[in-house]
């Protein structure tokens, strides 16, 4: 699952970056990138459209 991996990657970072918070933030681009990009090819997949915004 997505988010117990995301959560495990958070945990992981902060234990090599403790007192480093923009190495940490970093450090998640890469989990959260490929997220992204299955959220995207599951919305490819499914043809799902946004509904209409709020603004």
């Amino acid at each position: 699952m997505d988010c117990k991996r995301y959560a495990e990657e958070k945990h992981r970072l902060l234990a090599l970056f403790k007192n480093d918070r923009p190495k940490y933030v970093e450090g998640k681009g890469p989990v959260v990138w490929e997220i992204i990009q299955k959220a995207h090819v599951w919305s490819q997949n499914v043809e799902w459209n946004p509904g209409n915004s709020d603004y």
